[in-house]
């Protein structure tokens, strides 16, 4: 049996860094509160969300009892990333970013600025426990892709308003098809895995093209569990 989790950690930073707390006192509080919700669920890996320079979540694994290994994507403008943290060996790291192959470019403007990859890394994994090995995936999209010109977020005429909500909407859609994208190109019987689990924060705003609800982990989109507070563990027969 293997037990995977998510969470989103909300700005895990150090004091004075990125959106991080303003003493050591809150940051330490912090950290022993996320270690302990942690301890007390048992996961074998953790998927992780919002994390900041790669050493927070160095400090966090060294409040947790026994060896945990810890892994990161590269950050988004923000300074934030995507990760693992897991009581197993972490193998086939995996950054995904680039739309899929044959997927046009992706307008963002009315200057006809495109994108052709995600606004924030997905990270993929490798975990072997007892005989058996998962791919597991930890996402987190943008929840705020509607914004116009000079950083604005309110628009100067409705001409502005729906042509930025098109751009938006196509750019979400291009996000949501990215993630199982390589499903396809990687299926578990031909890499060796016997399963894949996505797991993360996929925002509310495209239920219609993404998952049934806003957070969870899905094993080859069959089971499913929500995390509505905090994680949660789903497990995983390895047999």
């Amino acid at each position: 049996m293997v037990t995977i989790g998510t969470w989103n950690l909300e700005n895990l930073f150090r004091p004075g860094e990125g959106s991080g707390p303003d003493s050591s006192t809150e940051y330490e509080k912090k950290l022993e509160s996320l270690a302990e919700t942690i301890t007390n669920l048992g996961p074998d890996v953790l998927a992780v969300q919002e994390v900041g320079d790669p050493a927070v979540l160095e400090d966090l694994a060294g409040k947790l009892q026994r060896t945990w290994r810890t892994v990161l994507a590269d950050p988004d403008g923000r300074g934030i990333r995507v990760g693992f943290l897991s009581r197993s060996a972490v193998t086939k790291v995996e950054e995904i970013v680039d739309f899929p192959e044959g997927f046009s470019p992706v307008q963002i403007n009315d200057k006809g600025g495109t994108i052709e990859q995600m606004g924030r890394l997905v990270l993929k994994v490798r975990v072997r426990k007892d005989g058996a090995m998962f791919d597991i995936v930890s996402v987190h999209l943008k929840s705020k892709l509607l914004s116009y010109p000079g950083g604005r977020f309110s628009p100067r005429d409705e001409g502005e308003r729906t042509r930025y909500s098109v751009y938006a909407l196509h750019r979400g859609a291009a996000e949501a098809i990215t993630k199982p994208g390589w499903i396809d190109e990687d299926p578990p019987r031909r890499s060796g895995s016997q399963s894949i689990v996505l797991c993360g924060n996929t925002s509310a705003r495209h239920r219609t093209v993404r998952e049934p609800d806003r957070r969870g982990c899905i094993k080859r989109e069959l089971s499913w569990r929500t995390f509505k507070s905090g994680p949660s563990p789903v497990s995983f027969e390895t047999s």
